[in-house]
């Protein structure tokens, strides 16, 4: 029986305080839930992103090749917490023309106003050289 919103709510609490207070021994726990029910994954991606570290990072990222489309979004938006690793991983994606270049944009949308990172995405962007990349760089970035 899958777990609804208030649920995945109070689970996403749940991994949270494990990984703020003891997550060397919750690391395997929570990451086991980036694989499960949507709800229950969209927490556990969350909660890592909070943890703004390498650890999370490299988690998500794990949990991302096998993750279904519904919540890579979800997973990116969290990896985007680590910052400049996170950024880097992104950037990949539309430099590479993955499938996820679109989805990477958006995420990185709403921290365009970051000069050095906006640069970054415009100098990927160029890479990629496909015009629906660019197209939405455009309709995403500058606003």
């Amino acid at each position: 029986m899958p777990l609804g919103n208030v649920a995945s709510e109070a689970m996403g609490q749940c991994f949270r305080r494990r990984l703020k207070y003891a997550a060397s021994i919750n690391t395997e726990f929570v990451t086991s839930f980036l694989s499960g029910e949507e709800g229950q994954a969209i927490e556990a991606a969350a909660a890592w992103g909070e943890r703004r570290n390498k650890d999370a990072l490299a988690a998500l990222l794990n949990a991302c090749e096998t993750c279904g489309s519904e919540v890579r979004e979800a997973f990116h938006i969290s990896a985007a917490l680590s910052r400049q690793a996170a950024i880097e991983f992104l950037t990949s994606l539309i430099r590479q023309n993955l499938p996820q270049a679109e989805v990477a944009l958006k995420t990185l949308a709403p921290v365009r106003f970051c000069a050095e990172i906006s640069q970054q995405v415009e100098l990927a962007v160029k890479a990629s050289g496909l015009h629906e990349i660019t197209a939405a760089y455009r309709r995403l970035f500058q606003l």
